[in-house]
């Protein structure tokens, strides 16, 4: 029997959750992304200094912030952007962020992967299973194959 990539048993556990399986998977990672973040990268400098290229998280990331245990973190992290941005304010000068929040690039990072996984990599006995339990995965699903099915030879 062949292995079976990480991605299959995630999909699979999200399966007997309400909803789209991959959406559920999205959603749970994002939140553990922040959570992570909180807890182990708030004195990181690279982290903080993409965080602060970013003008922190966007404001759906940023709401979510009131739902997690690490207050201290998110004061950290506040403290930062805004004392970049005040000596601006000051001047009448509105900040220019370039960057991207960085839970939004996380969750994006997610998508790709799953969607690469379901593609590319699952078996046409799993994809069958998914398709006989949620009709959302369907449509990622066909849509992933168009998108990703590339020809060998260009």
């Amino acid at each position: 029997m062949a292995e079976k990539h990480v991605n299959y048993f995630a999909l699979e556990k999200s399966c007997q959750k309400k909803g789209c399986p991959l959406c559920t998977i999205v959603s749970e990672r994002s939140v553990r992304y922040i959570d992570n973040m909180l807890f182990e990268h708030v004195s990181d400098r690279g982290f903080r200094a993409k965080y602060r290229n970013a003008g922190g998280f966007c404001a759906a990331h940023s709401k979510s912030l009131d739902s997690f245990r690490d207050g201290l973190a998110v004061a950290i992290l506040s403290y930062d952007i805004l004392s970049h941005a005040l000596p601006l304010l000051e001047k009448k000068q509105v900040p220019k962020y370039k960057g991207t929040c960085p839970a939004c690039e996380e969750t994006a990072r997610i998508e790709r992967e799953f969607l690469s996984f379901i593609a590319e990599d699952a078996d046409a006995h799993f994809i069958s299973f998914l398709l006989l339990l949620t009709d959302s995965v369907f449509l990622i699903t066909k849509s992933s194959f168009q998108l990703q099915k590339k020809s060998p030879h260009g």
